[in-house]
């Protein structure tokens, strides 16, 4: 064995010490590197300042980890960077009043719509008590929320905005804008997934909603907000079909007025339907105007849009305050829902609709600035425009034009405002022109009958001159009148509508006799106008509404009031009796015969046949010019009324009158 000197001993130790202390300064170092490592990455994963954003994260993307507000725009640094918007830019679309989305609401309308009050202590500037407000509204569109708080955003998207709020197949608005709606289109209008509300079938629901309408509901988050909706609730009140004023326009269609331009062409009348924006969306037809004729087809069957306005408010049932609920005005009057005179006039539509002009009263037309189509518009009828006909105004829904077109003796704006018509001079029909009728002297109504009577044409026999009738019900049994003077007793009524005149003489069964007029070949129906015969003018009589008192005859002599009190055929009667001389003859016969009948001793009832008549023989005093001859002197005698030679003489009683001084002096009697 070599023996080892002390030296290399003591070196041999020294060395092993310095290796055993540098070992143990290893370990230490490396326990502590571990500590700092973890410490490190816990430190990471945390998020202090509460912005919603790690401090790896926020180390990578430059961001102040113990500040939420790394560019001090309002806008947490978390919901920036989920957005897609510059944490670090407080300028342009990325600061607090940038809107990147075009809805018209900011970013930080966005970031606190919904907030609670006392959501962030003003105590703790540097950090968000509660967190960043995940509930307000989306700031951004066409952006991937999917990927967004990864470190490279992006990376394993399925794409941007492919998964918007609800179910696109079956929202009712064409969402791919191909023209065809939901179900009708054969991609389901863009969804993945028609059954649910994962529209892009990730299996994740509403992941990617666009930004400019949060809610998918078609109306834009700042309008919403404008008008007390909530932009992230798509049903009930908030969402499309909501109505909160009642007044039965959707919430859609108080957004976009109802003449939308995207409209399916192959239906008739067109289909309409929304397409959402904010790009080549639906909007409203403007102008769509029916006075000057703008729009699809003149706007004739569009609601019309004339101010430039194509927005209702959802919170007030009539927006332009002319009195008509906007539903009403847009879908059934077709009026401009936020104008109050659609058609210029002067007029306000809701004074137009409800107007009382004219007997019987009529309103205007709210669409059509001149509704009678005369010379004058409607707000230059009405001048005050307050829907009645006042002293000096005329009326815009009957034709006012200077004279009498229909030469009843009443000009025709008078007509205009009563319930006369200004182009027939007799408008019941019943035989005497409305300016007589009106007189003191007739007193008779223009306007208690204008029902005519009509009956469909079952035969006509040219041969025998008879017209067949579905029924003869309700004419005259007795047409002849002895006033008609060859004036027609009915018409036939052509294609066109064109009536032809005929007279005929009886009425047997269902047939018309002796009809003096070939019946049209495109004639299938003849109306009847003149019902005065059927009128009954006895106290508390109820008359048929087709019936007319042109002729209201009191004591049913067969003579008018009127004719006999103006003495219309030669001779004054009393209206009340129908025998007004009580010599035997009614008044109508007399008129007839041409006696008078308001002298008894001037008729021609002479039922014995001697010349007298019976009155002139069963009284004196009758002059005797109306007896046989007549001398100018009284007669003083009676004879027999039933007897010719009343006192069996040889010489007839009205020869014995008229022989002058030769007579007898004694009675003709027995």
């Amino acid at each position: 064995m070599r023996a080892v000197s002390a030296p290399t001993s003591l070196y041999e130790t020294s060395r092993k010490r310095r290796s055993a202390l540098l070992f143990s300064a290893l370990l230490l170092l490396s326990s502590y590197a571990a500590l700092e490592f973890g410490a490190w990455e816990a430190r990471a994963s945390t998020d202090a300042d509460g912005d919603g954003l790690t401090y790896g994260l926020e180390f990578y993307i430059n961001t102040q980890p113990q500040d939420w507000d790394s560019d001090n725009d309002g806008l947490p640094d978390g919901w920036e960077w989920q957005y897609g918007l510059d944490p670090l830019s407080a300028t342009g679309d990325n600061g607090s009043t940038g809107d990147p989305d075009g809805d018209a609401f900011t970013n930080l309308n966005e970031y606190q719509y919904g907030i609670p009050t006392g959501w962030d202590s003003s105590s703790t500037p540097s950090v968000l008590d509660n967190g960043v407000w995940w509930n307000g509204t989306v700031p951004t569109r066409n952006w991937d929320e999917e990927s967004a708080m990864q470190i490279i955003q992006g990376t394993g998207s399925d794409g941007a905005d492919e998964d918007p709020m609800g179910n696109i197949c079956n929202d009712q608005m064409d969402n791919d804008k191909d023209g065809l709606v939901d179900t009708f289109d054969n991609d389901g209008d863009g969804d993945a997934d028609c059954s649910s509300d994962d529209d892009d079938g990730d299996g994740l629901i509403d992941e990617d909603p666009d930004g400019w309408d949060t809610d998918g509901d078609g109306m834009p988050d700042a309008w919403e907000v404008a008008n007390n909706l909530d932009p992230t609730s798509n049903s009930n009140m908030d969402g499309a079909y909501g109505d909160p004023d009642g007044d039965g326009l959707g919430n859609l269609w108080e957004y976009v007025n109802p003449a939308w331009g995207t409209r399916n062409g192959s239906t008739n009348p067109p289909t309409q339907y929304f397409r959402p924006g904010p790009f080549n969306m639906t909007g409203t037809e403007s102008p769509c105007n029916p006075v000057l004729g703008l729009g699809p087809g003149g706007c004739v069957i569009f609601t019309a849009e004339v101010d430039g306005i194509t927005q209702t408010d959802p919170n007030n049932n009539d927006t332009d305050g002319d009195g008509l609920n906007d539903s009403y005005e847009a879908f059934v009057l077709l009026t401009d829902p936020t104008a109050v005179d659609t058609d210029g006039d002067g007029i306000w539509d809701g004074v137009e609709v409800n107007g009382s002009y004219g007997d019987p009263p009529q309103a205007s037309d709210p669409r059509n600035n001149n509704t009678d189509g005369d010379q004058f518009d409607d707000g230059e009828e009405d001048v005050n425009g307050n829907g009645i006909v006042d002293l000096g105004e005329t009326d815009p829904t009957r034709i006012e034009d200077a004279g009498d077109m229909d030469n009843d003796g009443i000009d025709n704006w008078e007509e205009n405002m009563t319930c006369t018509l200004w182009n027939v001079s007799d408008t019941d029909g019943g035989g005497i022109n409305d300016g007589d009728e009106l007189t003191l002297a007739h007193s008779t109504d223009p306007c208690v009958s204008t029902e005519d009577v009509v009956k469909q044409i079952m035969g006509w026999d040219s041969s025998n001159s008879i017209l067949t009738l579905n029924t003869t019900t309700g004419l005259d049994p007795n047409p002849v009148d002895w006033r008609q003077q060859g004036a027609a007793m009915a018409y036939y009524v052509s294609s066109n509508g064109s009536l032809t005149g005929f007279r005929y003489e009886s009425i047997i069964s269902d047939t018309l006799r002796n009809v003096d007029t070939d019946r049209p070949s495109d004639a299938d129906t003849v109306v009847f106008l003149n019902f005065s015969w059927c009128w009954n003018a006895t106290a508390g009589a109820i008359n048929e509404p087709h019936c007319d008192d042109d002729y209201f005859d009191t004591d049913g002599d067969g003579l008018a009031d009127w004719e006999e009190g103006l003495g219309t055929w030669g001779y004054l009667s009393l209206p009340n009796m129908s025998d007004t001389d009580g010599d035997g003859v009614d008044d109508l016969n007399e008129i007839l015969n041409e006696t008078d009948p308001s002298i008894a001793c001037h008729n021609l009832l002479d039922s014995d046949g001697d010349g007298l008549n019976n009155y002139f023989e069963n009284t004196t005093g009758c002059p005797l010019i109306y007896g046989l001859g007549g001398n100018g002197t009284i007669d003083t005698y009676y004879t027999m009324w039933n007897v010719t030679d009343t006192d069996n003489g040889g010489v007839a009683d009205g020869r014995s009158t008229s022989t002058g001084p030769t007579r007898r002096t004694t009675r003709p009697t027995t």
